[in-house]
C-alpha cells in the first residue's frame, strides 16, 4: 500500500546545487540529497534559509519536511578544513578572518588549492540568492601572487532581468562541483602588503556592482 502510495504521489520540485529534480516523497535525507547530485559520502549538506539566518546542515539520516515553505533548496559540498601547520593560508589571513567571523574551509583538490567562504552574505535585493559559498583560488606564490577570479555556489542571477551578471556565466569545476565563475581580473596587488582581506573587497565590489 505505501508503494501504491509513493507511485501517485504528487512530486515536489527540489533544487540542489542549482539543478532541479521532482522527489516523490514528502521528505528527504542527507544521504538522498547527496546520491542525487553524486556527491561524496563525506561531503556536507545544506538546506538554504533565505534571509540573514546561516544556512542549516542536514545529517545523513536526518529528514527534511519537504512540504514546510522554502524547504526545498538544497547544497552540498567539502567539510574537510585543514588546520595547523598543514594550513596553506598566511597566519594574517586566518587571524582577519576569524576576527570577522567569516567561516570558511581550505581545500586542496585537482591540484589546485582555494579558500571556501561558506554562506557568504550578497548584496541585499540584487540576486535570486541571499548568500552563497565563495571559491577564490590561491595561485602558486601566494600571497606575494594575487588571487584573480573568484567563484559561486550556487550560480545567481540578477533580480532585474534575471539573467546572470556579466562574464559570470561560465563554469569552473573543483572538488567536484561545478562553480559559477565570476571574470573579474586582479590587476593591483601588492606584494607583502594585501592578502584575503584585499580580495575579499575585491569580491564585494564586484558583487556589488555587477550587472
Amino acid at each position: 500500500m505505501e508503494q501504491e502510495k509513493d507511485r501517485h504521489q504528487k512530486p515536489i520540485k527540489i533544487t540542489v546545487d542549482n539543478k532541479h529534480f521532482d522527489w516523490l516523497q514528502p521528505t528527504i535525507t542527507g544521504n538522498d540529497i547527496k546520491k542525487l547530485v553524486g556527491a561524496a559520502p563525506e561531503y556536507g549538506v545544506w538546506l538554504v534559509v533565505p534571509g540573514p539566518d546561516d544556512d542549516q546542515e542536514i545529517d545523513d539520516h536526518e529528514k527534511v519536511d519537504l512540504t514546510k515553505p522554502h524547504h526545498d533548496r538544497f547544497i552540498t559540498g567539502p567539510k574537510k578544513t585543514t588546520e595547523g601547520e598543514s594550513s596553506f593560508l598566511p597566519s594574517r589571513d586566518r587571524a582577519y578572518l576569524a576576527e570577522k567571523s567569516i567561516k570558511y574551509e581550505e581545500i586542496g583538490a585537482d591540484g589546485h588549492k582555494g579558500v571556501v567562504l561558506r554562506s557568504y552574505p550578497l548584496p541585499t535585493g540584487q540576486f535570486d540568492a541571499s548568500r552563497a559559498d565563495i571559491l577564490i583560488l590561491l595561485p602558486v606564490g601566494y600571497p606575494d601572487t594575487p588571487p584573480d577570479m573568484f567563484h559561486l555556489i550556487p550560480w545567481v542571477r540578477l533580480i532585474a532581468g534575471n539573467t546572470y551578471p556579466r562574464a559570470a556565466d561560465q563554469s569552473v569545476t573543483f572538488a567536484g562541483q561545478s562553480w559559477q565563475r565570476w571574470s573579474r581580473h586582479n590587476t593591483e596587488w601588492r606584494p607583502g602588503v594585501d592578502g584575503i582581506w584585499s580580495m575579499l573587497k575585491r569580491v564585494d565590489h564586484a558583487l556589488k556592482v555587477a550587472a
